[in-house]
């Protein structure tokens, strides 16, 4: 319990020390304002493709139990300032939920945190998670833009987002409730800081450079270690200026405010969070090895309804290579493909990070991206009008032939377990269980209790009982047998207590259906 309110605390702390930064850099930058003025067609445009993809790809849960994890700590770090989630409530006597079990989870507190700073100026909904996920989106879109127009031009600038958004994982995680995006647009941003730190290793913008890298490995569980490969690579270029006086305020400060998602880490290598590893290695250079070969025919499979990219990838992979042979690169492209390559090569030797898994493909988000956005080094190979025509109108008609794939399904396969929710949340619907006298036992129980309505696992109802509820609803689904090692056999717990069978509810094509059964008591 301690933990998980010092990891909300710290959240706060980490924002005010990167907002310090942040006035610092901006007082060394006179032309900052001039820049972002200039980057409003970029603004623009990335405005309307993050209304393009709400509107083609409506936001929904894609990923159980990450998302419902990351909801689930949200409400608690809105209710209760504590990074926890809610694992089994049953009915108050006020009415609130009365907290039976909680759990620290073992993602890091960033999203979560975020999300539950909408619900504490707009009031407390799960849409809130999808709505910061969009938000993301558009910084995502707008920062590569102009950084992208920095470097090769306006049109180039343009090109970008429409690159960046034909990429099918993009969208689909960014209408989703999950923190994939965050680390994404966050490794993004450290990239960015790292490249100014390196032009110009003033002590602001190194401060800048580290106060964004304590808010990415606030983000996902590998950011640490590709922080450490950033800092490492700007090092090696500014050696002793790292260092810099003017940056020891954040040096000295950083242990403590790494200190509580450190700690996270270590409890996260608790085995029982990962039973479907089987008892296998979660890191290893097995899982490496035979996760490598399906993710590079994947990334480089040249086709419109490709999962990563294909044609696009290979192009700049190509003309990255004739640079290289030419001696026309930079220092630049090595901080953007190094740190990512390493993102990636931990994401391979997780034992869960294999390509030909759907819900897997959402660990790929940053060098799907990097890929996506690869032909641009078209434009520094061949650097004339009419390839910066060509390759804007390239990007917009990927754009324009991937996203509408994208939204009837054409590109990535529906996982499992979104579909079943969708199942159970018509099952509630008809159901209609009082949250002020009704219990839901259910193995999806922690996304029942993002509704508001009391709810527990099958264990949970074995052990704690359910308090001074006068009625359960048992609710059944396909993901029972999957989930029962953590939470319980319901089935079993309906044959026990003589619960009623009410009605079964089913999917549109027929294949999912959900069980509802009630016990008075």
């Amino acid at each position: 319990m301690l933990l998980a309110r010092l990891l909300y605390w710290t959240m706060p702390a980490v924002l005010l020390v990167w907002a310090v930064a942040g006035v610092r850099v901006l007082r060394t930058a006179p032309g900052w304002r001039r820049a972002l003025l200039g980057a409003w067609p970029i603004a623009l445009l990335a405005a309307a493709l993050t209304v393009a993809v709400a509107v083609l790809l409506p936001p929904a849960m894609r990923m159980q139990f990450d998302e419902t994890s990351l909801c689930g700590t949200a409400q608690n770090m809105h209710e209760h300032r504590l990074a926890m989630m809610t694992m089994a409530a049953v009915p108050g006597q006020d009415g609130a939920l009365q907290v039976l079990d909680y759990n620290l989870d073992k993602r890091p507190p960033l999203f979560p945190f975020l999300v539950s700073v909408l619900h504490d100026l707009t009031g407390y909904r799960v849409a809130n998670a999808f709505v910061v996920n969009l938000g993301l989106l558009f910084g995502l879109l707008t920062v590569l833009g102009a950084a992208v127009r920095a470097r090769l031009g306006l049109l180039a600038g343009l090109a970008a987002p429409l690159l960046a958004v034909a990429v099918p994982l993009l969208p689909w995680v960014a209408t989703s409730a999950g923190f994939e995006l965050l680390a994404a647009f966050l490794l993004l941003v450290v990239i960015l800081a790292a490249d100014a730190a390196v032009r110009d290793p003033t002590a602001e913008r190194i401060g800048w450079l580290l106060a964004n890298g304590l808010l990415f490995a606030q983000a996902r569980y590998e950011s640490i270690v590709v922080f450490a490969v950033v800092l490492a690579l700007v090092g090696w270029r500014v050696r002793s200026r790292l260092w810099a006086p003017g940056t020891r305020w954040l040096w000295g400060l950083s242990p403590l405010l790494l200190a509580c998602v450190v700690l996270q880490m270590w409890h996260s290598r608790d085995p029982g969070f990962y039973l479907e590893s089987g008892g296998a290695p979660l890191v290893g250079l097995g899982n490496f090895t035979g996760h490598v070969g399906p993710f590079l025919a994947t990334f480089f499979a040249p086709s419109l309804q490709g999962v990563l990219l294909g044609a696009p990838a290979l192009a700049g992979l190509l003309a990255w290579m004739w640079l290289l042979a030419r001696r026309r690169t930079s220092f630049f492209d090595l901080l953007a493909i190094v740190p990512t390559l390493a993102a990636t090569a931990i994401v391979l030797a997780w034992f869960y990070g294999d390509v030909t898994e759907p819900t897997a493909l959402r660990l790929f988000l940053p060098v799907a991206v990097l890929g996506g956005v690869a032909p641009l080094l078209l434009l520094r190979a061949v650097d004339a009008r009419w390839m910066h025509t060509l390759v804007l109108a390239g990007a917009a008609l990927l754009a324009g032939l991937r996203l509408p794939l994208l939204a009837i399904g054409q590109v990535l396969p529906k996982a499992l377990a979104p579909a079943v929710l969708e199942v159970v949340d018509a099952a509630l619907r008809r159901a209609g269980p009082d949250p002020k006298t009704t219990v839901v036992v259910t193995s999806v129980a922690q996304y029942v209790l993002l509704r508001g309505q009391p709810a527990m696992p099958a264990n949970a109802l074995q052990q704690r009982g359910a308090g001074a509820a006068k009625g359960l609803l048992f609710v059944t689904t396909p993901l029972d047998a999957q989930l029962a090692p953590w939470f319980g056999d319901v089935a079993e717990l309906v044959r026990r207590s003589g619960a009623v069978r009410e009605f079964e509810v089913r999917d549109a094509r027929g294949e999912l259906a959900v069980a509802v059964y009630w016990l008075f008591r």
